[in-house]
């Protein structure tokens, strides 16, 4: 059962068309006075409100495991005029996550696909730290934990047998999922699931456990030595009994975080999966060597989103590189200029765009023999002309526009 909670908006709006007319209020406590901002003579109220555009906050109650949720939903800008589908990326602790994940792609190249957002989240953010501090001792696990960590865990605490992973996976796939695709135009074949720390253990989870509910993670910070290591036996049972991983994963974890406890592992969790050779498996990890745990899905969420939705990359072979860089010459007698620096193309003169300043660009994969695209919006196709000269054809993706350029 859902309803939509008018605790946070202040118009209640039952329909999906009233939805885009709205905007998702996210409570923020301004930590400065108003008097340090301002004259003293004059007093000032602080608004305590960001206000996302085509947003809402819905409550959601859950029957499986009889808990409250908040959902943060936030829609891509061409939603209201377009009729297509989108992808969807459901982030746990959705009371941050959501907006970080919107100010991240709101900041992002056109280019990349829209995506909508649902935060999963609580009637109160995080619910408080599931892990007793040095010499205190235990308490009952928070809502959140209790949703995240697996049950019958040797931890100094469990969640209720009614609580845990597998539990909370079934409230997502049959509760909350269904849900927002009858509200929403969604892609149900292009669906993601991302979560920090317990729930970035949740995530590793779901990946061996929801194959056929997601193909695209966020595993951020996992607690992989959780309960003795135990989602490592999870790993080798999936491995028993599937020939297969249909998935796009993306692993993060600080370089201030602890080695042994955070780093370690997640590498080893990633040679493991990949050492099934898994035919339709993508994993990579990334270390952000500045970001601490708490600071972790802020800086890695531009990363995160670009490589679950954004064109996809690969590292070109020696031949392939050798044959694309050099110098090219246009029709106009201007030059094209194409060297690396580590995986970027540097790219000077490139026709077709409004700005054509020297750029960094990302080489996407090939998408036919000896054709590229780039970030920039355009394809990149190698062939031979008539006169046996190497051409290099730059043509305006999503357009006939196309410029012929030969190598000198």
């Amino acid at each position: 059962m859902t309803q939509l909670d008018t605790s946070v908006l202040s118009i209640h709006l039952p329909t999906q068309d009233l939805l885009m007319k709205t905007t998702l209020a996210v409570a923020l406590f301004i930590m400065l006075p108003a008097a340090a901002l301002a004259p003293r003579t004059q007093e000032q109220v602080p608004d305590p409100h960001i206000t996302i555009p085509n947003s809402a906050v819905h409550s959601f109650h859950s029957r499986i495991n009889d808990t409250d949720y908040r959902l943060f939903i936030i829609l891509p800008k061409t939603y209201a005029t377009s009729d297509k589908r989108y992808p969807v990326l459901y982030l746990l602790d959705g009371n941050d996550t959501a907006t970080i994940a919107w100010l991240t792609r709101s900041r992002q190249h056109s280019d990349m696909p829209e995506i909508i957002f649902v935060g999963i989240g609580y009637p109160e953010p995080l619910a408080g730290p599931p892990i007793p501090l040095p010499g205190k001792p235990a308490v009952a696990p928070a809502q959140r934990s209790a949703d995240y960590a697996l049950y019958n865990t040797t931890e100094p605490w469990s969640p209720p047998k009614d609580k845990g992973a597998p539990v909370f996976l079934k409230v997502i796939e049959q509760e909350i999922i269904p849900y927002i695709d009858s509200h929403y135009r969604t892609d149900p074949s292009n669906r993601g699931l991302g979560g920090h720390s317990l729930g970035g253990l949740f995530a590793a989870y779901a990946l061996f456990h929801a194959g056929d509910t997601f193909d695209k993670y966020w595993i951020g910070s996992p607690s992989l030595r959780w309960d003795n290591s135990v989602l490592f036996k999870d790993e080798a049972q999936y491995a028993a009994t599937h020939k297969d991983l249909n998935a796009r994963v993306i692993a993060d974890v600080g370089g201030q975080e602890s080695k042994t406890f955070m780093r370690e592992p997640l590498f080893a969790m990633m040679d493991k999966v990949k050492s099934r050779h898994y035919l339709h498996l993508t994993w990579q990890t990334i270390v952000l060597a500045n970001e601490d745990h708490g600071t972790l899905p802020i800086a890695g969420m531009p990363q995160v989103i670009n490589f679950l939705y954004g064109p996809p990359f690969v590292e070109l072979t020696p031949s392939q590189r050798s044959a694309i860089v050099g110098d090219w010459r246009l029709p106009d007698g201007a030059l094209v200029h194409l060297e690396f620096e580590g995986n970027l193309l540097f790219a000077t003169g490139l026709p077709l765009l409004s700005n054509t300043d020297p750029r960094k660009e990302q080489l996407i994969t090939p998408i036919g023999d000896n054709q590229f695209e780039l970030r920039t919006m355009l394809n990149l196709k190698l062939q031979q002309g008539a006169d046996g000269r190497k051409q290099l054809v730059i043509r305006k993706m999503h357009s006939k526009e196309t410029v012929t350029a030969h190598r000198l």
